[in-house]
């Protein structure tokens, strides 16, 4: 009960105001011992000009050292923090938000290399692309009590590759092939969690039990169909491909979830496992209702793969393990062709173009997994992407 003194809280043994100082003193003298170059950021007022409240843990400190401490956040350059602001219209406001732009380093590292899932980024939000390639950005907690959306998506892969490595990969019995499946999953489970994980996990883990029937049932119709597995997780020799643009190279990096070649026509198929709740298009992930290209990954794998040395272009598609059974199985890029490829490479090459002239600091439409980054974009109108479950983002100029 949030309404409970403290006191009758330590009589209770609940968590008190004075513990969760204590917590957090001691988490943030790990930081500052354990990372010397440590960073803290803090509002000192809010969009309203109303000066905001420092963090009492900036006070924890020698006792002659509080008083200096105090005058700072008092006083940051811009007058006294106390002192009354001038009143500013709204669009004024607005205004010198915009010209004073996001957060950025004084440099931009020269672009080296890049994958081929880091052009969605950029497409859909050139700064959240900056903070979290340029910069790697990103929230480390230790609070998890479930498998997170990249841990189940992970696990999943690690099974899947382990089946495309097995002597049963060309099975044509789905029983054979879940019963592998099935094992894999318990011998990784007991492995990463133990005897007796969460229930949150165990929930979990009987998700991904019964996703992986269904792909039983569908993989081994596409080996009756003539399929066969021929490469899981492949990359080019030395992870990536010079990508040439404007007379420089760029390298192109990328790993293939699986390759599958036709038995008799020997057609081949790039394809790409989805694990998410909502079976995956490739079409309309990659493109939009007008034609344009908001994602790469699938095209740019076949210049990845070009090194395979096979003739014909390949079908591009995704391995759905969704939630929802009629939405899984094999779903293959609709009207692919060379002059889709091509457009699909010149994207690409005007991202990297924009790239190096350092281009990186509109926020667009952000797709953002990660709490610190959502709070240096200062995101705050959150929509359901349609595409892969994530939190799309709208968010007005800063």
């Amino acid at each position: 009960d949030p309404f409970l003194p403290d006191r009758v809280r330590e009589e209770l043994g609940l968590a008190s105001n004075e513990e969760r100082l204590a917590r957090d003193v001691y988490a943030l003298h790990v930081m500052c011992h354990s990372r010397p170059d440590a960073h803290f950021i803090s509002g000192r007022r809010t969009n309203r000009g109303d000066p905001i409240f420092p963090s009492r843990l900036a006070f924890h400190c020698a006792a002659e050292e509080v008083a200096e401490r105090v005058r700072h956040c008092l006083d940051y350059g811009h007058g006294p923090l106390l002192s009354t602001p001038e009143p500013e219209s709204a669009s004024t406001a607005a205004s010198s938000r915009s010209a004073a732009g996001p957060p950025r380093l004084a440099s931009t590292p020269a672009l080296e290399h890049i994958s081929v899932s880091a052009f969605r980024q950029y497409l859909q939000s050139p700064y959240l692309y900056y903070l979290q390639r340029h910069l790697g950005l990103e929230s480390i907690n230790d609070r998890e009590n479930e498998l997170n959306p990249l841990a189940f998506g992970n696990l999943a892969h690690d099974i899947l590759y382990a089946f495309g490595k097995s002597k049963g990969r060309d099975s044509t019995r789905p029983a054979d092939i879940a019963k592998f499946l099935q094992r894999e999953l318990d011998r990784r489970a007991r492995s990463l969690f133990g005897e007796d994980p969460l229930p949150a996990v165990r929930l979990q883990l009987e998700q991904l039990r019964r996703r992986f029937e269904a792909f039983a049932e569908f993989q081994a119709q596409r080996t009756s169909a003539g399929w066969r597995i021929a490469h899981v997780e492949w990359a080019p020799k030395g992870g990536g491909i010079p990508f040439r643009v404007d007379g420089q190279n760029v390298q192109l990096r990328g790993r293939i979830d699986r390759i599958d070649v036709h038995a008799v026509s020997g057609a081949w198929a790039i394809l790409d496992y989805k694990s998410g709740d909502k079976g995956g298009d490739p079409r309309r992930t990659h493109m939009d209702k007008q034609g344009n290209w908001k994602d790469l990954q699938l095209p740019l794998y076949c210049l990845l793969a070009e090194s395979l040395g096979h003739e014909s272009m390949p079908e591009l598609g995704y391995a759905n393990l969704s939630q929802d059974a009629d939405s899984s199985g094999f779903v293959m890029f609709n009207g692919l062709d060379e002059g889709l490829l091509e457009s699909a490479l010149e994207t690409a090459k005007d991202v990297v173009r924009r790239i190096r002239k350092e281009e990186l600091y509109e926020i667009g439409r952000a797709v953002v997994f990660d709490p610190i980054t959502s709070a240096v974009c200062g995101l705050n109108q959150f929509l359901p992407d349609e595409d892969d479950g994530a939190m799309e983002v709208t968010v007005p100029a800063l």
